[in-house]
């Protein structure tokens, strides 16, 4: 079915759903990839509750793992306000806190939308379970290779040994090796946000397993320098 619209979270949102127990994840995955479809035709309609206003929000429950997921349309893009798994013991309690988290969440997105500061959210794809799937048929242990090239000006030019079209300068080693590792990382975004388009491609389609790689040794947090240190001169 085609995807008919972006999911973006809240970077709490986001946290939370790296927490969540990798029990239930596929679970979670497969409700956030039917809001890429039917983000508009799911969910149930909020108003307010309990004195919270949470007027053009909606919400999709998971009563399997409880877990439940409270989202805004805004436009093409779905920003989850908030994931958590539902305690049922203290259920009435905790449903409270997460309307209370979901309205101050979506009134700092409001004021960011307005101010047309929205890149705090965190892009979400179901295309990233393609990324993990491959890593399990074990595409990971990919090193990062570059070739390395000196200039008279004490320039220095690291080149991906494959994904040659990706480099990093610097005045220093170090810079130069910086350099390359976030340009190999946000390369590495780029392809799995635009997945079908790089891995179609024959020129492209060959870099999907340095692609894992950077993305895994890049973390939650996407720090490049996790990067620079599996660097390798060839």
């Amino acid at each position: 079915m085609k995807n008919n619209f972006i999911i973006k979270m809240d970077p709490d949102a986001h946290r939370e759903y790296n927490k969540l127990d990798n029990s239930i994840i596929e679970e979670v995955d497969k409700a956030l990839e039917s809001l890429e479809q039917r983000a508009d035709k799911v969910g149930k309609i909020l108003g307010k509750k309990r004195q919270i206003d949470l007027t053009g929000s909606k919400e999709k429950k998971l009563r399997g793992p409880g877990v439940r997921i409270i989202y805004t349309i805004t436009n093409e893009f779905v920003e989850v306000l908030r994931i958590v798994v539902i305690l049922t013991v203290a259920y009435k309690k905790d449903d409270t806190t997460v309307y209370k988290n979901a309205k101050q969440r979506l009134s700092l997105y409001r004021k960011e939308e307005e101010a047309d500061n929205t890149g705090q959210l965190t892009s979400w794809s179901s295309k990233i379970t393609k990324v993990s799937e491959a890593s399990e048929l074990g595409e990971t242990g990919t090193y990062l290779y570059y070739t390395k090239e000196e200039f008279s000006n004490n320039q220095y030019e690291l080149r991906h040994e494959v994904m040659d079209n990706i480099f990093g300068k610097g005045s220093s080693m170090d810079e130069a090796l910086e350099d390359l590792g976030t340009k190999l990382l946000d390369y590495a975004n780029e392809y799995i946000s635009n997945f079908d388009e790089y891995y179609k491609v024959l020129e492209t389609s060959s870099h999907f397993r340095y692609v894992i790689t950077i993305i895994e040794l890049a973390g939650d947090e996407l720090k490049s320098h996790k990067i620079v240190e599996r660097l390798c001169e060839r």
